[in-house]
């Protein structure tokens, strides 16, 4: 039953048709006409938008996610690096410092300081990080 009433209401040729009188019969045919091709042209032309387009802002990886991964990528780099803390610029910027440590250090500097965005995809940050380490590392060896 619920079935049948769906249906029949979903579909607007099964309604009755309700016409005024007094108006000429092909005025109708006219206003159908009409109804069609606004249709039509609603099909054709893009939504417009009521507000201007903001650009979203990349997602923040948080400081947990930095500092692990940034233990990752010291502990494939080398065994002797360690990776202190990572620490946030102020008000809330999006810049970040990974602080690591050099065990077994003989030459000064024995600590790295590695500014990083938050909004690095994980991939971007791990290249970074590697990058820098690895020139960090050469340096101390040479």
């Amino acid at each position: 039953m619920q079935e049948q009433m769906g249906s029949a209401f979903s579909d607007k040729r099964r309604l009755p048709e309700r016409r005024l009188t007094g108006f000429s019969p092909g005025l109708y045919d006219r206003l159908d006409e009409k109804q069609h091709r606004l249709d039509q042209d609603r099909r054709h032309t893009p939504e417009r938008r009521t507000t201007p387009r903001v650009p979203r802002r990349p997602a923040r990886m948080s400081l947990h996610g930095i500092h692990e991964l940034a233990r990752e990528v010291a502990s494939w780099t080398d065994a002797g690096l360690e990776v202190m803390g990572v620490t946030g610029g102020d008000g809330g910027t999006d810049y970040v410092e990974i602080l690591l440590a050099i065990r077994g250090c003989q030459f000064e500097p024995c600590r790295i300081s590695i500014g990083a965005a938050r909004t690095m995809s994980p991939a971007q940050l791990r290249d970074v990080l590697a990058y820098h380490l690895r020139e960090h590392l050469d340096k101390q060896r040479s």
